[in-house]
């Protein structure tokens, strides 16, 4: 395994590390608004996207993320209706899906206009 290849695991490890802390600790770090979570989830579901479309950008892979980032955040919720302090929010489920949906789009319109860079030069 090269370098570069064990650097990117490790901040992929990390990353997604961070995620399930900041997704099942209660109460972890406040808030300036109520609905500065649900930006949390738009802006969060929306860079995995562009970030996954970007690194393999294979459109049979963008859909597949997709519905992964969509199972991963439902079953967080799940989980945290588990968790003491956590509740199961709908609200939080419909922010990732307007996370993917961004997402999706700005990755589909990135690609394009990167490849009709290509194609122009």
């Amino acid at each position: 395994m090269s370098f570069f290849s064990l650097l990117r695991a490790l901040f992929l490890s990390a990353f997604v590390a961070l995620l399930l802390i900041v997704a099942l600790v209660p109460d972890l770090f406040p808030l300036p608004t109520e609905y500065a979570d649900k930006m949390l989830h738009i802006w969060t579901c929306t860079i995995i996207l562009i970030w996954s479309h970007l690194r393999f950008p294979n459109p049979k892979i963008l859909v597949f993320s997709g519905m992964m980032l969509l199972l991963a955040g439902v079953g967080l919720e799940i989980v945290q209706g588990m968790i003491p302090g956590r509740q199961v929010s709908l609200e939080d489920i419909a922010a990732n899906i307007v996370g993917i949906t961004f997402g999706t789009v700005v990755a589909v319109l990135l690609r394009r206009g990167i490849r009709a860079g290509l194609t122009d030069s």
